[in-house]
């Protein structure tokens, strides 16, 4: 299950970079490393062309809980 469409576009507009990360909607964290993201939450990580805008759009849909 991927959240990026095939064409590569990623939904919502792009926020600042933080570079902290971004929060999930269950209290997770996104971060970025690089080319890359990971989630704390469902600890899923991915590399993407621009991973700042990608992991600001997986904070806003993940629904896994973290337990860190």
């Amino acid at each position: 299950m991927t959240f990026t469409p095939v064409d590569g576009a990623v939904s919502g507009p792009k926020q600042d970079e933080n570079p902290d990360g971004y929060s999930t909607r269950q209290g997770g964290r996104v971060t970025v490393q690089g080319g890359r993201w990971a989630c704390s939450g469902c600890g899923r990580s991915e590399a993407a062309d621009d991973p700042h805008h990608a992991a600001q759009h997986h904070g806003r849909e993940c629904l896994a809980v973290s337990y860190t």
